[in-house]
């Protein structure tokens, strides 16, 4: 990816929303940081986390990343979520630093996206729940998604011949993800076995441990009662309680992605302003965690 000597050409800022003590922080946050730790050593590289940058400008920071780039400190900045919270913050997003979100939309024409493929999240899954003779799939996630993206899980439901039962649909708070473990444990104990879903799937993996509780509430036996298929960010960082068929996203490719994009934009050579990663099963990321090209699983996107 990016190995540079000079000092501006090789530290990297690597921003989040809030610090690993707060509600708001998720797993895919911390896989953030062990990636960004191992690469580090791998490209001779630093990458420096900032937190709590969420429209504050008093935040600690906040005044560091301010310096820090009118100092011209940094070869690149990459923003773990969306930014719209530092709208009135702008000093952070001007300036001829290259920058990337990793975000679901374009949020800024200036600033180039990266995004996680959701719906090949949800299609391989779906594939592998078909694979295993399922057809009453129970959907845990996150907060609630856009009307666009339940009609296209809808519809990836019915091109699969899978039973779609609204109330099966549930979405959860991560920073409160408790109630998952009480709306699991409901689901699989007020039908009978034969009506019941046969198959879970977990959309964000913050909830997987809530969802295997819920199961051991009710004494639901997996294998054999019951799939259950996981989103997660390879390298996983959980240990779950019961068999978990995990999907999901490598981020070390992501991060990689991230660095190759900083470092295209800052030479002014063609790069895309989006660009997507898609979902694989833990089998492939096995097989791939080790590359040091990691464009494959890219895709532009429109």
């Amino acid at each position: 990816c990016v190995n540079e000597t000079s000092p501006h050409l090789f530290n990297y800022a690597l921003v989040f929303p809030c610090a690993p003590h707060e509600s708001e922080w998720k797993m895919f946050f911390s896989a953030l940081l062990d990636v960004s730790s191992s690469l580090q050593k791998e490209l001779g590289i630093t990458i420096n986390p900032y937190y709590q940058l969420d429209g504050n400008p008093t935040r600690t920071d906040y005044i560091r990343l301010v310096n820090d780039i009118r100092k011209e400190r940094l070869a690149g900045i990459i923003f773990a979520s969306a930014v719209f919270m530092m709208e009135k913050t702008p000093a952070v997003l001007e300036g001829n630093i290259p920058k990337i979100i990793i975000g679901n939309k374009r949020e800024i024409d200036s600033i180039p996206n990266i995004r996680l493929n959701d719906i090949s999240f949800i299609q391989k899954s779906l594939d592998y729940l078909v694979s295993r003779k399922c057809r009453r799939v129970a959907f845990i996630s996150g907060r609630s998604q856009s009307k666009e993206f339940r009609e296209q899980i809808k519809l990836s439901f019915a091109r699969r011949k899978l039973i779609y039962v609204p109330q099966w649909h549930h979405y959860c708070h991560l920073g409160w993800t408790e109630p998952a473990a009480n709306i699991v444990h409901l689901l699989m104990s007020s039908l009978p076995k034969t009506k019941r879903p046969d198959a879970i799937l977990v959309g964000d993996d913050n909830l997987i441990g809530p969802v295997c509780e819920g199961l051991k509430l009710a004494n639901v036996k997996i294998p054999g009662e019951l799939e259950l298929v996981s989103h997660c960010n390879f390298p996983k960082g959980i240990k779950p309680a019961l068999p978990v068929q995990f999907i999901g996203y490598n981020i070390n490719e992501l991060m990689c992605g991230c660095l190759e994009i900083l470092k295209l934009r800052k030479s002014s050579t063609e790069f895309p302003m989006m660009t997507e990663l898609e979902a694989c099963p833990e089998e492939e990321f096995t097989r791939c965690r080790n590359r040091k090209v990691f464009w494959d699983n890219f895709a532009p996107s429109s």
